[in-house]
């Protein structure tokens, strides 16, 4: 309550008090009792500042064990960057993203359609561009810039070495090794997200641990678990934009895409100092709604291997299988199919089996960018040989299996006596025992089976590819032998 005023000239004055030569030193146990006390109010105060304040509500069927993502409100408070920051300590920037387009996908120069003809990544890069103006460019023009806190400068690096250690708290046992003091576990060095407004980055997955923190203005989350794969329509592992949504926009209704459904997403907006914490392969579009945006992220890698460590562990056995080329076809049809069929979700057979309905969907989704485009044109003579082989054999194979040497290895492989059919056998194993290891440490049964159709169809891309020789062929195989 406000205290009552006083009239003017209603002070009545007072005589000093008497001198006291204890005054303003503490007794000793007083002391001690004072700091012990501070001490645990500041204990209690960080432990609610690192606690979550909003866990994003789960799912409604989602099990307990599923892991989710986590919203920390204001545990970056202290790392914030602002625009004026950066016009003082990065004055020119280089390998700036310029487009006229505010979406910017991934693009992977090392993926087999790189370079291919009618694929384009979009934007271009720039060098020695103010920094003043990458927060402010010309009208309709947008700016991304994406780089490490140490290659932007020293004061950027010192400024954001805490979000690590801070990250190890916050991040927990999220998608396992959580606070493991393996090298290969701990998060690394943090990278920066520096955009203008409406910059937006399509729905994708990473597989890493991301803690992301926002340092200046506000920027829209919108989070899928790793089961929306199924709905999103990704490219092609083949693609360079690979691991991303084909859909540039998740909020308006989606014309091209009939599966898509937003009904199991999360929206979240970050605000300066907020941090976000994302389990691996989940999904997230992300948003800049103000004027300009600045975030900083820090990532752990997953305990998955890589795809082209797979495919060794795989150890393929068709180059040495000395089957004649059509007989070579179906054996690879009934190896990708087994393998598939393995791996599908049998919850979500609901014609046929589960892994037709995957490789269903691997043809009507991913490959869906490929449809008429005009970099499917064959290249040179084997591959122009292979798709003529494919047309020949595998639309034959849906009404007859009378071709020579076909029925007899089919029946072969059913029966399992021939030393290729061993060969083949083996393969399988090894591929699907690969690949339930490598997913073995991912939380929750539901979101383990997400990541084992998203690398097994990885793989299966990649193995078209090596046994057939061009991504043109693997999408013909696709169409035309494993719908």
């Amino acid at each position: 309550q406000p205290s009552m005023p006083r009239r003017r000239g209603s002070r009545v004055p007072r005589a000093p008090p008497p001198a006291n030569p204890n005054r303003g030193v503490l007794p000793p146990l007083l002391l001690a009792g004072t700091v012990a006390a501070l001490a645990a109010l500041v204990a209690v105060v960080v432990h609610f500042a690192h606690e979550p304040r909003l866990r994003l509500a789960p799912l409604a069927d989602a099990p307990e064990d599923e892991p989710r993502p986590l919203l920390f409100p204001g545990a970056a408070s202290d790392l914030l960057i602002t625009p004026e920051d950066f016009v003082a300590h990065a004055p020119a920037l280089d390998d700036v993203k310029a487009s006229s387009s505010r979406v910017f996908r991934s693009y992977d120069q090392s993926a087999r359609l790189h370079g291919a003809e009618g694929l384009d990544r979009g934007y271009s890069w720039v060098d020695n561009v103010p920094a003043a103006s990458v927060f402010q460019p010309e009208p309709g023009r947008y700016h991304y810039l994406f780089a490490t806190a140490k290659k932007l400068g020293r004061w950027f690096d010192r400024r954001l070495q805490p979000l690590m250690e801070r990250a190890e708290k916050l991040a927990g046992g999220v998608g396992g090794g959580g606070g493991s003091s393996k090298a290969g576990d701990r998060f690394l060095a943090p990278k920066l997200f520096v955009s203008s407004a409406n910059v937006t980055a399509p729905a994708h997955y990473d597989a890493l641990v991301n803690v992301y923190a926002q340092l200046h203005g506000d920027k829209t989350f919108t989070l899928l678990p790793p089961e929306s794969h199924r709905k999103l329509y990704l490219y092609s592992y083949l693609h360079p934009s690979r691991e991303s949504s084909q859909i540039q926009d998740l909020s308006p209704p989606a014309a091209a895409f009939p599966s898509f459904r937003r009904a199991n997403a999360y929206t979240v907006t970050l605000h300066p100092g907020d941090v976000l914490v994302i389990p691996p392969m989940w999904f997230h579009e992300v948003v800049c709604m103000s004027e300009a945006c600045i975030s900083a992220y820090t990532p752990r890698p997953f305990t998955i291997p890589t795809r082209a460590k797979l495919l060794e562990i795989m150890a393929l056995p068709f180059p040495k299988l000395g089957l004649e080329p059509q007989a070579y076809l179906v054996a690879l049809r009934h190896f990708v199919v087994e393998l598939v069929d393995r791996i599908g979700d049998p919850e979500r057979e609901t014609h046929g089996n589960a892994g037709a309905l995957l490789l269903s969907e691997m043809h009507a989704q991913r490959h869906l960018f490929a449809q008429g485009a005009s970099f499917a044109t064959p290249a040179d003579a084997q591959t122009t040989e292979v798709v003529e082989l494919l047309e020949k054999t595998c639309e034959r194979l849906e009404h007859s299996w009378r071709l020579q040497g076909v029925a007899g290895l089919e029946e072969m492989f059913k029966a399992g006596v021939d030393v290729r059919a061993v060969a083949l056998e083996a393969g399988i194993q090894r591929a699907v025992g690969a690949l339930l290891d490598a997913t073995a440490p991912v939380q929750g049964e539901r979101s383990r089976q997400a990541v084992r159709e998203l690398i097994t169809l990885d793989v299966v891309e990649e193995l078209l590819v090596y046994s057939l020789g061009s991504a043109h062929a693997a999408f013909e195989f696709t169409r035309t032998c494993l719908q």
